[in-house]
């Protein structure tokens, strides 16, 4: 246990040591995550036997925890892979529901220094696939999910490796559920805002090079 402690020490004074001044420069890496809030109103569709049969709004609250890994292809420009896990909570006129959401996929951000401050703007997307299990009474209903989102944000570098950040995104999601030949599609509108944290650091190079 302890081996593992100094291990992980010696890891993290490494990262340290090999960060960069400008955390937003070619070559760097971005790993880290948020915590988010979402509202969202969606309307359902049913299609049965070729007809389209529209039953009524919903209204959805969330919970996300979303981690990250990028790297910056260019100055300012990262690109990468993000996972999604939602907690959700949905309203209709007659029910509530809990159901847990799970998306993953790329996305890419372009980040506006501002000046010489420890602070940047940055503009996301992503796009991702993924499913989502609702349970009701002995059966359990999984729908296949597709996602965008979009928006902008604004982070304080802490240091030289620290970034705290806030983003506010646009997410429009697509749910296509097939129960006993029945397919319902359903699509969400949803403003999601979250806090997170981000560690920027380089590369690990040889001494010789």
């Amino acid at each position: 246990m302890n081996y593992l402690k100094s291990s992980i020490y010696i890891l993290f004074l490494l990262l340290i040591s090999n960060t960069l001044s400008a955390q937003t420069d070619k070559g760097n890496f971005l790993i880290g995550g948020g915590l988010g809030f979402g509202f969202s109103n969606s309307s359902t569709t049913v299609e049965q036997a070729g007809v389209d049969d529209e039953i009524g709004t919903t209204t959805t609250t969330a919970f996300d925890i979303i981690p990250k890994i990028g790297f910056f292809f260019a100055d300012n420009f990262a690109a990468g892979v993000q996972l999604e896990s939602t907690n959700l909570t949905t309203k209709t006129e007659n029910e509530k529901n809990v159901a847990n959401k799970f998306l993953a996929g790329p996305f890419l951000r372009y980040y506006l220094p501002m000046g010489d401050s420890n602070k940047a703007i940055f503009f996301e997307s992503n796009f991702g696939f993924g499913r989502t299990g609702v349970s009701e009474g002995d059966n359990s209903v999984n729908t296949s999910l597709l996602g965008i989102g979009v928006g902008p944000g604004f982070t304080i570098f802490s240091n030289d490796f620290i970034g705290i950040e806030a983003l506010a995104k646009y997410n429009w999601v697509r749910g296509t559920t097939a129960v006993n030949e029945v397919t319902s599609r359903e699509l969400v509108s949803e403003l999601d805002l979250s806090l997170g944290l981000q560690i920027y650091f380089s590369r690990m190079v040889k001494a010789s090079e």
